[in-house]
């Protein structure tokens, strides 16, 4: 089954040079961020996390990440909230390196640059949001203003990581290359090269092209869907869950406020309080003081405190005031005893405010009025015969409320981030290793075998150094599958190809059979066919080797026409011997019967083509055999073809049919002299045969060869 030879995720990563790596890196994430805490010293952190990212991989460089917030938590809190900024930059620097930006300065300076500007506006931007807390707290300088403190961070996060790759950069320049090897410096320790790469033939058809997306990015864009439904609705919850428990809160912190102020108030006095019009100076005013100071002593929170008696004017409600803080604080207050219209908002309180039955304690009630966005709470005052006689009102002002559930919604928003890149990159890692490393591993494998000759599949150094895929899982139950079926395929493909190379052997002898028989039967020909067969051998072989005639010649065409050579005279079977054999000169009618042996030869071919399919070597055969007498100016025989008419095999078998002729005895003739062929052949280029293969036949390559076949080099 072969050995796989390259090293797993697990020994690159705890490989000694990578944990070396990853301590060294660990201790300068961890320093630096305590050092942060007292003095501007992020460039050692940015030199751990570059040096992590880039030469050992994602996971390792999350892992260092979130050791290093969770111990930086423990010292300063707030800065948990700038892990999404720290884990973002690992993957940029983790892909940078795998795409090799870190291999030169100039990239490298670009990319520090770009990476700066994200890093440097999202702390910025961060701090603003959350008003304080990480590293980027150290720049923020009250004497700028907060565009010049936004340049001060930004520029100084690009001067932190330019100077962390340029100490990372050195400090691989001096690594030993074994090292660097192992570590794999600048490359995924995954296999698969472009994670999310389409082939060139899937941007094609653009209708279909979401179909043909690589199974990686199908997996990531519903991993990542996923992962952000969740989050939203996560988000959500927890919104809504800490919007509730904030209003609630806060309810009962007024309704603590109410309860408390209405202690101050003798609900018994406010009869003569509204009698005397408020000229009971010493109780009144005694009371007065302590309300105030009430309000004072709460106003952090309460926005405004007050009591009101409920009165129906013309069928108008109004509320007359009998203490109210303003009174005291503002330049223009409102006085004892003013009557203040009801505001909209509250005409739907209007039944329960005056329902002398009604004595809970109406609120919390929020809204939005002419004060305010307030909360709001009514403590009833009742006297000692138990009657409602007033309301004590405290509203709390509601955007100290909804600041703090922004402020809690965006740091939320902000660890929701950071934990979907995360896991969005170990997704993406893991993805990688545990899926797509396997299937292109069976797509290399399965295209390898394609591209080989199956029969020799199994002996390859491809098959035997191929990557071998564990993990107990589907995915290993289909690479056995098709490694035993493309076994299986190659021991058939043995079996099939011994059993074609005997059919073929019994087919050539058959037609050599077939060949000597009409040999036999023509006592002047002697081995004409042997002969023929290797003349005709020699030219298609030089076509082929010339490159000419390509859209015809290949190296099929040429082994088909050699085979099919020998049967060019089948056709003289269906030719009396008294004629076939003649010794002298044969009359008309006697030659135009020898004519007909192209057309006989050709109908016995044909008649074995009728139930084959496929075998082109008999197409080739069937031309050889009807054409291979016609001449290049159409005076031949019998269909009268002319040039590029006569099929290319038919006039290559002319060429090599006349020329052993001419040096071969006969019983009419004498042979001639390779000089007089040679000659003869040159003579009737252009007329008898085609000009452009008489000219490579003569060539000196070929005709070295046809004179040792003549036994003229001895």
């Amino acid at each position: 089954m072969g050995t796989n030879k390259k090293l797993t995720i697990f020994q690159k990563i705890f490989s000694l040079p990578s944990l070396i790596i990853l301590v060294i890196s660990l201790g300068l994430f961890v320093g630096s961020h305590y050092l942060t805490s007292h003095v501007h010293f992020l460039i050692l952190f940015y030199l751990g996390l570059i040096l992590v990212s880039s030469s050992v991989g994602l996971l390792p460089a999350f892992f260092v990440v979130i050791l290093g917030h969770a111990f930086d938590y423990f010292i300063n809190p707030s800065s948990l909230y700038f892990l999404p900024v720290n884990a973002l930059l690992a993957c940029l620097i983790y892909i940078a390196s795998r795409r090799g930006l870190l291999k030169n300065w100039l990239s490298a300076l670009l990319f520090g640059l770009a990476i700066g500007l994200i890093a440097g506006f999202s702390d910025y931007l961060l701090f603003t949001l959350l008003q304080g807390g990480g590293a980027t707290a150290l720049v923020i300088n009250s004497s700028f203003s907060q565009v010049g403190n936004m340049f001060l961070v930004v520029g100084e996060t690009i001067l932190d990581i330019l100077l962390g790759i340029g100490l990372a950069l050195l400090i691989y320049r001096f690594l030993p290359k074994n090292v660097l090897t192992k570590l794999e410096l600048g490359e995924r320790y995954i296999e698969h090269g472009k994670f999310f790469s389409l082939k060139p033939d899937l941007h094609v058809d653009k209708n279909d092209r979401v179909k043909r997306l690589p199974v990686s990015l199908k997996l990531m864009i519903v991993n990542i869907f996923t992962m952000v439904s969740v989050g939203a609705a996560v988000y959500a919850v927890t919104s809504s869950l800490y919007k509730e428990q904030s209003y609630s809160a806060f309810g009962t912190l007024t309704k603590a406020y109410a309860t408390s102020g209405s202690q101050i108030i003798s609900p018994d006095k406010i009869d003569s309080y509204l009698a005397d019009n408020g000229n009971e100076a010493a109780t009144y005013q005694s009371t007065f003081d302590e309300f105030i100071n009430f309000y004072n002593i709460s106003s952090d929170n309460v926005a405004y405190a007050y009591v009101y008696q409920m009165v129906d004017i013309d069928g108008k409600p109004y509320c007359r005031t009998i203490f109210d803080a303003d009174q005291a604080l503002e330049e223009d207050p409102v006085q004892y005893g003013d009557l203040i219209p009801f505001d909209d908002y509250f005409m739907e309180l209007r039944e329960q405010l005056f329902n002398e039955n009604d004595k809970e304690i109406l609120g919390p009630i929020v809204g939005f009025d002419d004060y305010g966005w307030l909360m709001t709470v009514y403590q009833p005052l009742l006297n000692e015969q138990g009657k409602k006689v007033a309301y004590l009102g405290i509203d709390v002002n509601m955007t100290d409320v909804i600041n703090d559930i922004q402020l809690f919604n965006t740091k939320t928003a902000v660890l929701l981030v950071g934990i979907l890149v995360l896991l969005t990159g170990i997704s993406y890692v893991t993805i990688d290793f545990l899926v797509i490393r396997k299937i292109v591993t069976l797509e290399k494998q399965t295209h390898e075998f394609d591209q080989s000759k199956p029969s020799e599949w199994v002996d390859s150094k491809e098959y035997q150094e191929r990557a071998v895929i564990k993990g107990g899982d589907e995915i290993e139950n289909l690479y056995d599958a098709i490694c035993h079926s493309e076994e299986s395929i190659c021991d058939d493909f043995k079996k099939i190809e011994e059993q074609t190379r005997a059919l073929l052997k019994l087919e050539k002898n058959i037609i050599f059979v077939m060949a000597n028989m009409v040999e036999e039967r023509d006592k002047c020909t002697g081995d004409h066919i042997i002969k023929t067969q290797y003349y005709t051998g020699l030219l298609v072989q030089q076509l082929y080797k010339e490159g000419l005639y390509p859209d015809i010649v290949d190296q099929e065409y040429v082994n088909n026409l050699i085979t099919a050579a020998p049967l060019h005279d089948v056709g003289k079977i269906k030719i009396s011997d008294v004629i076939l054999n003649k010794p002298g000169k044969l009359t008309d009618e006697e030659f135009l019967i020898m004519r007909s042996h192209v057309v006989e030869g050709g109908k016995l071919i044909a008649e074995t083509l009728k139930d084959v399919s496929g075998n082109t070597y008999l197409n080739i055969a069937k031309d050889v055999a009807t054409y291979h007498h016609e001449r290049w100016d159409g005076k031949g025989y019998v269909a009268g073809l002319k040039g590029e008419e006569i099929p290319l095999s038919a006039r290559i078998m002319a060429i090599a049919d006349v020329f052993d002729a001419l040096v071969s005895k006969r019983s009419y003739k004498e042979p001639f002299t390779y000089e007089q062929a040679i000659n003869i052949l040159k003579e009737e280029s252009g007329t008898h045969f085609d000009p452009k293969l008489i000219e490579v036949f003569l060539g000196e390559d070929i005709q070295k060869k046809v004179k040792e076949k003549l036994g003229l080099n001895k």
